[in-house]
């Protein structure tokens, strides 16, 4: 969210507010948009979105009120603000800090001709200029923010990790073991038929001698 910029001049805060804007109309008329020339300054460059909190989100919910407290909603609401405050809006982004490393938060570079025409609406565009300004974060690499004829807008080709001062790779997975060598395998171990079959006779045998035993006696 810290990568939304929008050019100075175009947004301003609504009455006793610090941090709702709206879109800078003035009675006598729109706003003229900036030309590329001006957007070659970074303090022409504004954040836009607000900050996220503490508690991960934009806003503050309803401070929570003990149960038999005799407490003023508003003032609890004000500790809870206090706590976790809003930063600024549209504040220039010359006011952040370096990034690690004691780079400049941002960079700015500027390409094509400099050369600016005769605008056909002098009122809404104050010249003509086909110069393209990209405004690059070294917070967070691959945010960028690009101007080019009264328009702009974000690109974003990351891997959504903020700038290190040491680099990170992650650790490859260990080799995959091969499979182990399958041992032979043999026929069950069954008997033969003329084994049982001397099984067999021998039991009978034995039955009979019992039965004999049995008889005499």
């Amino acid at each position: 969210m810290t990568t939304t910029l929008v050019p100075a001049k175009i947004y301003r805060f609504q009455e006793e507010s610090t941090i709702e804007i709206e879109e800078n109309v003035p009675e006598e008329g729109p706003v003229p948009v900036p030309s590329a020339n001006e957007m070659e300054n970074k303090d022409n460059w504004l954040h836009y979105t607000r900050n996220i909190l503490k508690c991960n989100r934009i806003t503050h919910m309803e401070a929570p009120i003990p149960d038999g407290e005799d407490v003023d909603p508003e003032e609890e609401q004000k500790k809870m603000v206090a706590a976790d405050p809003f930063e600024q809006r549209l504040k220039p982004i010359t006011s952040d800090k370096s990034c690690k490393g004691n780079y400049p938060a941002w960079v700015l570079r500027a390409y094509g001709d400099k050369t600016n025409y005769a605008a056909a609406n002098p009122a809404v565009l104050s010249d003509q200029n086909y110069r393209v300004v990209f405004v690059k974060s070294t917070v967070w690499p691959g945010a960028q923010t690009y101007f080019s004829q009264g328009t702009w807008g974000q690109i974003y080709v990351g891997n959504g990790l903020k700038h290190e001062s040491t680099l990170f790779y992650p650790v490859s997975p260990p080799q995959i073991c091969a499979d182990p060598v399958e041992r032979p395998t043999a026929a069950e171990p069954n008997p033969s038929q003329a084994k049982v079959d001397a099984m067999n006779a021998k039991k009978a045998a034995d039955e009979a001698a019992r039965a004999q035993e049995d008889g005499q006696e």
